[in-house]
């Protein structure tokens, strides 16, 4: 019982804004197995953000708190232990602020998908919303002054980042599909090799082992470890398309639509 009000004090000294999120956060984690102990699996669900939630999740984390002092102010009543819930308002009033201090990097992770989308790439970039590879090169943009011409700035400082064995850029197969390149720590992963699992002497057998019309897609990145670093991979697959169209086919039709995009982007920059 001793044990069970020491847990409601700290729950109540939270919700009274007595006690820093991220202590809170790092505290749950010590008491995990004894809050456990005390209350279900759900109920503690309801109620728990952890310190990776905290610190990778930044965005949802702002906007599940209100939710989360809510739900300790339901078990601290029910528990009859009387409370002030006028900090909660604070705690609203600091996650409104700290998304408004986050707000310049959000735009800026923004510009940055829309870049790669219209570049060779074709993609956004995979991984946390805001994590370190975003704020790595924002930092870097910032550090060179914040140029107004972005584009250009990323073209010399973003796209050197995304790796491809051979130079050779993936060719996505998705249609209506925004593909995201994954991310390891603070670098993109490499992009080594695309294969496809079509073959149309054996496509029944596929079909029915396997699968058949797709597109494998490989990366890799390094893990630091005791002995130095151990390479790993990320792998994920497209629906090739129209099974009866052959990938030779499909390769020229997306050559013809990249060389008509460029067409269209030197024409606007003679406009220009």
């Amino acid at each position: 019982m001793k044990h069970k009000n020491q847990i409601l004090s700290f729950f109540k000294d939270f919700v009274e804004g007595k006690i820093p999120v991220r202590q809170y956060c790092n505290w749950l984690e010590e008491q995990r197995d004894n809050i456990l102990s005390l209350f279900n699996e759900e109920t503690l669900r309801d109620f728990t953000i952890n310190k990776v939630f905290f610190e990778e999740r930044e965005n949802e984390f702002h906007y599940r708190m209100c939710q989360v002092l809510s739900d300790i102010g339901k078990i601290l009543l029910e528990e009859n232990i009387n409370f002030s819930d006028k900090e909660i308002d604070f705690h609203r009033e600091e996650s409104i602020k700290i998304l408004k201090e986050e707000e310049p990097i959000r735009n800026f992770r923004g510009k940055m998908d829309n870049f790669l989308l219209k570049s060779p790439l074709r993609c956004e970039i995979g991984g946390l919303e805001l994590g370190p590879f975003i704020k790595r090169i924002y930092k870097k943009y910032c550090d060179d002054g914040s140029p107004r011409k972005i584009n250009d700035w990323m073209n010399t400082n973003l796209l050197p980042e995304f790796i491809c064995l051979h130079s050779t850029l993936p060719k996505w197969h998705a249609k209506n599909e925004i593909i995201r390149w994954s991310v390891y720590g603070d670098k993109p992963t490499v992009f080594l090799k695309q294969f496809d699992v079509f073959d149309e002497s054996n496509q029944k057998i596929l079909e029915e082992k396997f699968v058949h019309g797709i597109t494998v897609y490989v990366f890799g990145y390094r893990v630091q470890d005791e002995e130095g670093f151990k390479i790993e991979y990320t792998v994920f697959d497209h629906t090739t398309g129209d099974t009866s169209q052959s990938i030779e086919e499909h390769y020229k039709e997306e050559e013809k639509r990249m060389k008509k995009e460029e067409k269209q982007k030197k024409k606007e920059e003679k406009k220009n």
